[in-house]
């Protein structure tokens, strides 16, 4: 399989091994936010809009926050979980076990354990700096909603399962990691560190994106089938918006729970929130299509059913 050969260049070109510690000082870029704006909808609702700059400034700190720690846990938690299982050897799926791709997954491992120490360090650069704390976070939603699903569809094949979270989650945030460094209202640091995650992303991508059929070919049509069903829960898990923590920033901000209620509802409806997650899964979405998942008995109309 090639996919050993994506990183190749791993030693010169990964950021852990030539990136510098990016640093952030507020006072060098007055009048830049901490986030972009036009990937937080609530901000133009009447009722935040009208508690002036004070509580933008609050909300898109606490974005900024939310989105470093989401990458957090899905490096440590999800991506190096699976990663561990394909370095140490324990998924025996034709070529997986090769020591090339051990190899490349201890590359990747490391890789992640950097995004996650960069991102952590952004947090606590940011909050000294402004004295805006972040708001507490858990990342339990995300948790249960990958693995709930995959007890149950996939008994007894967890590993697989872990396996395509990673997947998962390594072609569709590569459409995500694109919007923050494009966009030149947002602190140059900020925009910097995800530029730096999104450069060792795109290996990341292509290395699972050869991964997958390899493993999808070497399955049984019962495993296919099985595996076929859980990937929406997963694609969902991974990128559906965690309203729960919207509100309880908004509850934290000063809202009522009446008034953040409203903003949610009025500004996450249903068909919003399905249609941009089509869009950032457009890469996984493809990936499926083309390695034949969706032509899997039942498949489509699960991916349907699940707003896909």
């Amino acid at each position: 399989m090639a996919a050993d050969r994506i990183l190749d260049r791993w030693y010169e070109a990964a950021r852990v091994r030539c990136g510098p510690r990016r640093k952030f000082a507020e006072e060098q870029e007055t009048g830049k936010a901490l986030f972009a704006a036009r990937e937080m909808p609530e901000l133009d609702h009447p009722t935040v809009a009208e508690r002036g700059t004070q509580m933008r400034e609050f909300l898109l700190a606490q974005r900024l926050y939310q989105y470093l720690q989401f990458t957090v846990h899905v490096e440590s938690r999800i991506i190096n979980r699976a990663l561990e299982l394909l370095a140490n050897g324990h998924i025996e799926i034709g070529s997986l076990s090769s020591w090339p791709i051990r190899l490349n997954a201890y590359q990747i491992y490391t890789d992640e354990a950097f995004h996650a120490l960069s991102n952590l360090d952004l947090i606590d650069q940011v909050a000294r700096v402004t004295g805006i704390e972040p708001c507490r976070y858990s990342f339990d939603r995300v948790i249960m909603a990958l693995d709930g699903p995959m007890r149950v569809i996939l008994p007894g094949h967890e590993h697989l399962g872990q396996l395509m979270q990673a997947v998962v989650f390594e072609t569709a945030l590569s459409s995500i990691l694109d919007i923050l460094p494009r966009d030149p209202t947002v602190h140059s640091v900020v925009r910097a560190v995800v530029a730096d995650h999104a450069a060792d992303e795109r290996r990341h991508h292509a290395y699972f994106s050869r991964v997958f059929p390899e493993i999808w070919r070497q399955l049984d049509g019962q495993t296919r089938t099985k595996v076929a069903h859980y990937l929406p829960y997963a694609l969902r898990g991974c990128l559906e918006p965690d309203l729960a923590h919207a509100a309880h920033v908004l509850l934290t901000a000063g809202l009522s729970s009446t008034d953040a209620e409203e903003v949610l509802a009025e500004k996450y409806w249903t068909e919003m929130i399905d249609t941009r997650i089509r869009e950032w899964g457009r890469y996984t979405l493809n990936l499926f299509r083309n390695t034949g998942v969706l032509d899997v008995p039942g498949a489509s109309e699960k991916f349907a059913a699940a707003g896909l």
